[in-house]
């Protein structure tokens, strides 16, 4: 590890949509990077060999009211799992064919901002924030088990004590670490702050 940049990538010339916030990124078994945008419904991806960035997918059913496609991961068979944060779902898209499938959970999560895969049928969602009576609270860390390779999820685990508004985490190893944020309490109030820490959840 250098500390140091190595490359600059620029996707606003990628689509004629105005806004573009580049947001999560996961890498395939070849190297390759895929980036979700949540304002455009695009996912870019950037070959790992070339650095070259394209249009991966685009699709409607990633847009929405503001923040849109967020977190992202990829699968060790063979696919990606993103998430759609304003409407709380999760995706399944095949790397070969583009298929895009909705996985049918056994509720919408809406805030989920990241996710990490545990094992091939667990999935950590890192929740920034919940909502409750019309209004943003705090978040929660949610463990999403499925039995059919995504075809379906059931929550499995909810944890809202560890992290107060969580916005990511990963796993090394065999442990997991969220990144425990506050922007609810605050950026919510209209006040901003600095203060973020990594806490061992696994």
């Amino acid at each position: 590890m250098t500390k140091k940049r190595v490359e600059y990538v620029d996707f606003t010339n990628l689509s004629d949509e105005v806004k573009c916030y580049a947001n999560g990124l996961t890498l395939d078994a070849k190297g390759n990077v895929y980036v979700t945008d949540s304002h455009r419904p695009i996912i870019y991806k950037i070959d790992g060999q070339t650095n070259e960035s394209s249009v991966f997918l685009k699709d409607k059913r990633f847009g929405g009211d503001d923040w849109n496609l967020n977190g992202i991961t990829y699968h060790p068979k063979g696919y990606l799992i993103a998430i759609q944060m304003s409407k709380g779902i999760l995706f399944k898209i095949d790397l070969l064919t583009k298929q895009i499938s909705k996985i049918q959970l056994d509720e919408n999560i809406i805030g989920a901002d990241g996710i990490t895969i545990i094992n091939n049928n667990q999935i950590l969602i890192t929740q920034a924030f919940e909502i409750e009576e019309g209004k943003m609270t705090k978040g929660a860390l949610k463990l999403i088990e499925t039995e059919d390779d995504w075809v379906t999820g059931k929550i499995k685990a909810k944890n809202t004590e560890i992290a107060l508004n969580p916005t990511n985490s990963v796993r090394v190893k065999n442990e997991v670490f969220a990144l425990n944020s506050s922007i609810g309490a605050f950026l919510f109030a209209g006040k901003n702050q600095n203060n973020y820490s990594l806490v061992k959840i696994k």
